[in-house]
């Protein structure tokens, strides 16, 4: 099941992919000021959960009250991690995250941490980039000479098996923090990462009319 999960911070402008994901979603929640991230695109939010102190005013006193989910603001887990928890409690098996921005370096960070934690999160688009965990196959389409960049996603370095339509197209390379793929292009509008072993982060550009699909 698909939940999608606003969060603060810096979002994309509103785009056909992210909305294509909101009204598929069986659950779609906002954490604090992911409300009003959300508001380009639903209406229809099952929660908003979160310490609150980020909000608009003005959007929390429309909200639905029996819908507001509130926590101290000290707490042992972020507002976006309240999210997932919540979209994971409802069903979600495949969480898209839109937000997180810009702001603070360490809310990034702690962002980042979440989307290796929890499996059930497959992307994440905040501010200009898509963010998206692989850990078998992956295929896009975008323009060529998009820019696409490939990182570790975990302790462990992960084992490429071969990449396909890329500027610089990679073969068993291994991706660990000593070896990453920074600003490579598309040389194709179709390009295919394999991966063998662990998880890998993919990162794009948002707007570049990219389509994500075959994900396994």
């Amino acid at each position: 099941m698909l939940g999608v999960l606003f969060v603060g911070g810096e979002a994309p402008a509103r785009s056909q992919e992210i909305l294509g994901h909101v009204e598929k979603a069986d659950f779609i929640v906002a954490a604090d000021s992911g409300l009003t991230n959300a508001q380009p695109y639903t209406q229809a939010i099952d929660y908003l959960v979160g310490d609150l102190d980020s909000v608009s005013k003005k959007l929390l006193a429309q909200f639905p009250k029996e819908k507001i989910l509130s926590y101290p603001k000290d707490k042992d887990f972020s507002d976006t991690e309240l999210g997932i928890q919540k979209l994971i409690q409802l069903g979600s098996t495949n969480i898209i995250i839109v937000g997180g921005g810009g702001g603070r370096v360490d809310h990034f960070l702690a962002n980042l941490n979440l989307l290796a934690s929890y499996h059930q999160i497959s992307q994440m688009y905040c501010s200009q980039s898509c963010l998206i965990k692989v850990t078998d196959s992956l295929s896009i389409k975008s323009q060529i000479g998009a820019t696409i960049s490939i990182f570790p996603l975990a302790e462990e370095p992960a084992q490429l098996g071969k990449t396909l339509g890329l500027h610089w197209d990679l073969t068993d390379q291994q991706i660990s923090p000593k070896f990453s793929s920074l600003s490579n292009r598309f040389a194709s509008e179709e390009i295919s990462i394999e991966v063998k072993s662990g998880k890998i982060l993919v990162i794009t550009e948002c707007g570049a009319g990219e389509e994500l699909f075959n994900k396994k």
